[in-house]
């Protein structure tokens, strides 16, 4: 693992920028034009689940304490610094608006729910919204680590913690939501929170355990309980991701609404119904009684593959939530695209080579207050 983050920090920006143009390229072919669009938004709100999900993680430790997040701060700091190279990729999205958007085609050609959202929903608030998500989220990962003393962070934290999930929430009306005509969902917000924290936390793990085999620092402040702690977060990420599913699907279940039932429809027909099956039985249930073994959390090898595993599995929840909206047809069955693949490779290598820098510039180990347990390092580290 640790031989294989080096590569990546070596190709990423090669390999991202190369997928990326060619991604870009083919999407001004006609044929693909719309799996450009709805590829492209799928990818970069996969990658910036990470930076937004590390934010919220580092922000919950300095409110929190505990040496878990002594470990994993550097990394989630690190990742909120890409934030601002998220904002530009997202200008293809802007370009693709009436593609992806129901809501974006001219007013005459708008059924009568959709005229009624237009005060909210509609291409000039759109891109303002945007601009105020972006400058909230960049502020508060610039005062995260800008901030002199844990007073005016802790201070940002609890203010912080409530600006992320209200601006998520709204972000994912515009983002998702708004894709799926005549649908709502009041629980939405909140899942999209838990889904990015819980792909932040996989992903953080899995590049702990290359910072503990290459820093002896980290490797000398690191202990069982950590790894224990982390854990019990993922296990805990988990069951509330679980539960804010299924108390949405309950809620669409019990009202059994023609207007509700399309997010549904699309999601169990034909091969997304397999991958439906896969996120319910293998990224909740097989998680579940793993993570309840306490020896296991201690071991970090061992929570790493558990974490990996879950990450890709992030992908598919998210690709589940995300594809089926371009199939004007709800009975289209499960569709694939390479640009998918490619768009993915593409924002991922961009965004895991500014990553890799902030990450390079971080100090081995961010305190918040008091650390947990005695801790007589081997070499001297550097320490915020």
């Amino acid at each position: 693992m640790s031989r294989a983050l080096q590569h990546a920090d070596r190709y990423a920006l090669p390999v991202g920028g190369i997928a990326a143009v060619l991604c870009i390229v083919l999407g001004f072919i006609p044929y693909f034009r719309v799996s450009f669009f709805n590829a492209w938004l799928f990818a970069w709100l996969f990658w910036l689940a990470i930076s937004l999900g590390g934010m919220a993680l580092s922000m919950m430790h300095v409110l929190t304490g505990g040496g878990w997040g002594v470990l994993i701060r550097p990394i989630g700091n690190a990742a909120a610094r890409v934030l601002p190279v998220m904002f530009v990729l997202f200008i293809p999205v802007l370009l693709g608006m009436r593609i992806l958007f129901p809501w974006a085609q001219p007013y005459d050609t708008l059924d009568p729910v959709l005229k009624h959202d237009h005060a909210y929903l509609n291409p000039t608030l759109f891109v303002i919204r945007w601009v105020i998500y972006f400058a909230i989220w960049i502020g508060l990962s610039w005062v995260m680590m800008n901030a002199s003393g844990e007073t005016w962070r802790a201070r940002a934290s609890a203010a912080g913690l409530v600006l992320y999930v209200v601006a998520i929430t709204l972000a994912g009306v515009d983002w998702i939501m708004s894709r799926q005509l005549h649908w709502v969902s009041s629980v939405f917000g909140f899942i999209l929170t838990v889904s990015q924290t819980l792909t932040a936390l996989c992903f953080i793990i899995v590049v702990l355990r290359s910072r503990i085999r290459s820093r002896p620092g980290v490797a000398a402040f690191a202990k069982p309980k950590h790894f224990v702690d982390l854990g019990n977060m993922l296990l805990m990420m988990v069951i509330l991701w679980a539960y804010m599913n299924f108390a949405q699907f309950l809620i669409t279940w019990t009202g059994n609404e023609q207007t509700d039932i399309g997010w549904y429809v699309q999601r169990t027909y034909r091969g997304w119904r397999v991958i439906a099956g896969i996120i319910i039985f293998i990224h909740f249930l097989v998680p579940l009684v793993l993570l309840l073994q306490r020896p296991l959390k201690a071991n970090l090898d061992r929570l790493t593959t558990i974490a990996s595993a879950l990450l890709v599995l992030r992908v598919l929840d998210l690709y589940w939530n995300v594809g089926p909206q371009r199939l004007t047809d709800p009975h289209g069955g499960f569709v694939l695209s390479p640009l998918d693949v490619l768009a993915w490779i593409g924002i991922g290598g961009i965004w895991y080579a500014f990553f890799s820098r902030a990450l390079a510039r971080m100090p081995d180990l961010i305190f918040a207050g008091e650390t947990d347990g005695a801790w007589q390092p081997t070499s001297e580290p550097r320490i915020a």
